[in-house]
């Protein structure tokens, strides 16, 4: 690993099963806790070769789709259906980027300082419910009137991530940077979340974050990143 300066190695460790391996390769040590800042709405360039040789999925509409399942997760663990509430989400994550100028088209907009957070998501579902129709959600006033009605559904699903909530550390700008420093491998400690929150437990849910979060940085470098993941079922 140590003569190869094209690749980096990144180890998740959720019970420190990697730590010695981490040690003998002076990996830089990230520590993720409950109060970490992970953005699940970030976003990042990706590179034009990488557009080049795709399979013609824009970015933004995998990021889109990718928030869309971990907000349906988030839902489910809480038993709580999204059923008819599924077009007022998918307008309030489209809506969510296009007010942070987001442009499908234009990936220099697709960085982490432009990427919106869940803070908008919540702020635009309280929007709808209190103004339906200043928002291009639905042609007829009683889809608006159900509409509303969703969002404000939503909005109260969606508390624990609001200030003060169990989750609230997942509404900010994500602080977590594996590029930062020429690092060739980065170790990534998950071993201070614990427990559950708002009926979720909280390592699964802030894997499934970090791994998006790795995904989106892994794009601004010209290395190639490989991933370990201790303990995964």
């Amino acid at each position: 690993m140590k003569r190869r300066n094209d690749t980096m190695l990144v180890l998740v460790d959720p019970v420190g099963g990697f730590r010695g391996i981490a040690d003998a390769l002076n990996a830089k040590t990230i520590t993720v806790g409950g109060d970490t800042k992970l953005n699940p709405l970030e976003i990042r360039e990706t590179p034009q070769n990488v557009l080049d040789s795709g399979d013609g999925i824009s970015p933004l509409s995998a990021k889109k789709d990718e928030v869309y399942a971990v907000l349906e997760n988030f839902l489910d663990a809480r038993d709580i259906e999204l059923g008819t509430e599924t077009g007022v989400l998918s307008y309030v994550i489209d809506e969510a980027y296009r007010q942070a100028g987001i442009v499908e088209d234009d990936v220099s907009t697709h960085t982490s300082a432009n990427s919106p957070t869940m803070q908008d998501v919540h702020r635009i579902l309280c929007d709808i419910a209190e103004n339906p129709d200043e928002h291009n959600i639905a042609e007829s006033e009683s889809a608006r009137e159900r509409a509303a009605q969703y969002a404000d559904e939503l909005a109260i699903a969606f508390q624990p991530f609001r200030e003060g909530g169990s989750y609230e550390n997942l509404s900010h700008h994500s602080e977590i940077d594996i590029l930062e420093g020429d690092n060739k491998v980065v170790y990534i400690d998950l071993g201070q979340i614990e427990g559950s929150a708002s009926g979720i437990d909280r390592q699964t849910f802030l894997m499934q974050l970090l791994l998006s979060t790795i995904y989106q940085q892994a794009k601004n470098t010209q290395r190639n990143v490989e991933l370990a993941i201790d303990e995964a079922h």
